[in-house]
This record gives C-alpha cells, structure tokens and sequence, in this order.
C-alpha cells in the first residue's frame, strides 16, 4: 500500500474477514484496554502483550504503545472514509480524544513521555520503544527533537550500538531482556530509528527550501 498506493488488499480474506475487518476488529480489541485516564490504553501487569517485553515496570500506561495507537487510529480513519465506512466519524473522534490524553503524559523537563504506573504515580522510562514515534504524527516539532536529543553517548549510544534503554534510566536498565532491556538492542530499532531521523531531516530541508517552519 505504502509503495504502489494500491489498497485492494484490504479485501483480501484471511480467516473468514477481510483485512480491512480485521484491522476494525483490532480497534475494538485495543478499546478493552481503555481504562487509563482519558481513554488511554492500560495494559496492566502483563507485560508479555508489548513484544514480548519481560523488562520490569515497563506495564500499565505505556506512551509508545498510546502514541501509535493514536497513529493506528487516524490512519483507520482515513481508510475508513475513503471506503465510505460510517464508522470514519468514530474512529477519527476516538483518535484525537486519546491524542489530547495522550500529549498530557509529556514530560517537558526530561523530553520524554512518562509512563504512569497501577497506583496512579508517573515518571519517564527511557526505552528505545518511544523512538518509533518519530515515524508518526503524533509528535509536536519540539517535542521530535527534545526525544531525538537522547541518541547520544551515556544515554542510548553505547561502545557497542544501541540500548534498548538509556544508561541514565538507572531504575529500569538491566539485562533481564536481551534487547529490550538496557544492555542490548532489538536490531532493527536502530535501523528505524535512522529512518525516522533521515526521513525528518528531509522534511526539514524541503521546508527550509520553501520558507516553511515545522516547528509546531
């Protein structure tokens, strides 16, 4: 879809629905775990629905997993309209509702999104997870490069690569998880993370070359 621009796979079959079903199924599946504040998603203790993360603390309102669902959302919501489905209104309204729930877990002082916990208590966990947001639209310019400012030596750059989690969150890096746990790194994380970085700087130029500001 991405490449070609061809969408006819959405109604492909797969286990008796279409994708476009399944995906809408997807919705309703996420919309169980909306009992944070605002809507956002909490998933508990169970930390094995993340990837199956094993990393401790890293449960309940988790901001990557909140941020691209809010991605997931509206870009149902666009699919949905332009298939005339009647549910396009709902999907786009449910999208910018978690969006606002969402920018309310940002954490200005350390340009990071904070994690909130079972007992209602909050801080950042700084996990390589929150730089796939840097491929959607759910970040403000500032709040881009206050997250991009961490891929530095001490933080996520180690001898070595990356970490999965920053060597100045001394709460949470361990080696419980190879690579998503402090000491390694999923390898395509780093991969990505490049691709969001370059594919932003572009945007950049181009709006550099217009007389056009992405700041906000």
């Amino acid at each position: 879809m991405t490449v070609t621009g061809d969408r006819t796979i959405l109604d492909d079959q797969v286990a008796g629905a279409t994708v476009y079903e399944w995906m809408k199924r997807w919705e309703a599946k996420l919309g169980e775990f909306a009992t944070g504040p605002g809507g956002l998603l909490d998933l508990g203790d169970g930390n094995e629905l993340l990837l199956e993360l094993r990393t401790d603390d890293y449960d309940h309102v988790v901001p990557a997993v909140n941020g691209l669902t809010v991605e997931f959302l509206r870009w149902l919501a666009q699919l949905a309209k332009a298939r005339n489905d009647p549910n396009a209104e709902r999907f786009a309204r449910r999208a910018e509702a978690m969006d606002r729930a969402f920018q309310g877990l940002w954490n200005e002082r350390a340009g990071w999104f904070d994690n909130i916990w079972a007992d209602g208590s909050r801080q950042p966990f700084f996990s390589a997870h929150l730089f796939d947001l840097l491929g959607t639209s759910v970040l403000t310019g500032s709040q881009r490069q206050a997250i991009a400012a961490h891929i530095q030596e001490g933080e996520f750059f180690g001898e070595y690569g990356m970490y999965s989690i920053s060597r100045k969150d001394t709460v949470h890096w361990d080696r419980l998880d190879a690579d998503w746990g402090g000491g390694g790194c999923y390898l395509g994380t780093p991969l990505r993370t490049a691709r969001y970085l370059v594919s932003e700087k572009e945007l950049s130029l181009g709006a550099q070359g217009k007389g056009l500001s992405r700041s906000g």
